[in-house]
């Protein structure tokens, strides 16, 4: 069954989607990307990774160096997989 898009997912989803408790076992959108309805794809995709990053980087100059650099991490591979993503299923070229 396609993913139709994260604007029909209810506050209370959108707020367990990007809750950093949640992370370690969730599955992002990017990263079933084969699944989302091709008429919505790739705005979808980055729309929903733009906002994932946004709740991310919310209060970052509170965190400890180890906890900032723990994020940045973990947008870059997230970024990484994102692209990567959307690359195999012929949204972006290759180089």
């Amino acid at each position: 069954m396609p993913i139709i898009g994260w604007k029909k997912f209810s506050e209370k989803m959108l707020d367990n989607f990007f809750n950093l408790e949640y992370s370690r076992t969730m599955t992002y959108i990017w990263n079933r990307a084969d699944r989302v309805d091709p008429k919505l794809m790739p705005e979808v995709v980055e729309d929903c990774f733009d906002t994932w990053v946004k709740k991310q980087m919310k209060g970052f100059n509170k965190l400890t160096e180890k906890e900032k650099s723990k994020v940045t991490f973990n947008i870059a591979k997230q970024l990484g997989q994102k692209n990567y993503n959307l690359t195999r299923l012929g949204y972006y070229k290759n180089k």
